[in-house]
């Protein structure tokens, strides 16, 4: 089984989910300012994403091959994804639009709307994210009573990024949000990419810190499971 899905989702961005986030910001910027570039945001952001579901799926110590595509994702990672009866590999992107925005505001000398800008974009990729986890879980996992894994990204717990590329081959070209750079990173900048499994018998760590050998990394216990 192998199903491809693009969709485009509607999220809007607040004042509150900037403060939310940074709440320092109320001290230091005028509501009027933050609303300003919130405003401008929402009119550009652009939530694209796609995913591919298959249960062609087979296990190794440090892998696994997602329709003939191997993934070595690490031992960590495995040992949080046996047991997944289906896998999806999902891409998400706000577009150019909203890093065009983001540049304009630099290039007008405008460093705190720039800075503005790009910290309501990391908050809409995340809402965004949230926004196709649930979606999947509701249609890949519930219907089963199955549960849903952590999501996992290049880069996390020792996972080579280089490895983005194999995630994105299991994508139809046409459907492809984005494009690789030579060092792996993708563009538009505003992007990313994971995988998730779906089955009776998961391990759901709430806190990816918990699965990852890192000893010191200004995240270490912020990234939480939603």
């Amino acid at each position: 089984m192998r199903k491809v899905m693009k969709d485009n989702f509607t999220v809007a961005i607040t004042g509150e989910d900037v403060l939310a986030c940074m709440p320092y910001m109320s001290n230091v910027v005028d509501n009027n300012v933050i609303s300003d570039v919130v405003n401008a945001a929402n009119k550009v952001l652009d939530y694209i994403a796609v995913s591919v579901v298959s249960d062609a799926i087979e296990f190794d110590e440090e892998g696994l091959c997602i329709e003939g595509v191997y993934i070595g994702c690490g031992h960590r990672i495995v040992s949080m994804l046996k047991g997944s009866r289906k896998m999806a590999v999902v891409v998400c992107s706000l577009g150019q639009p909203i890093i065009d925005l983001c540049g304009k505001f630099k290039s007008e000398g405008d460093l705190l709307k720039a800075y503005l800008c790009d910290a309501i974009a990391n908050i809409a990729i995340g809402k965004l994210e949230d926004a196709v986890k649930e979606k999947l879980y509701l249609e890949e996992a519930a219907p089963y009573t199955w549960k849903s894994s952590t999501d996992f990204s290049p880069g996390d717990c020792a996972w080579n990024l280089e490895e983005q590329g194999k995630l994105l081959s299991l994508l139809p070209e046409s459907s492809c949000p984005v494009q690789l750079t030579a060092s792996y990173l993708m563009k538009p900048l505003k992007s990313i990419s994971f995988m998730m499994g779906f089955g009776p018998d998961l391990r759901c760590v709430r806190n990816k810190c918990l699965c990852c050998n890192l000893k010191q990394c200004s995240y270490k216990g912020q990234i939480k499971w939603k």
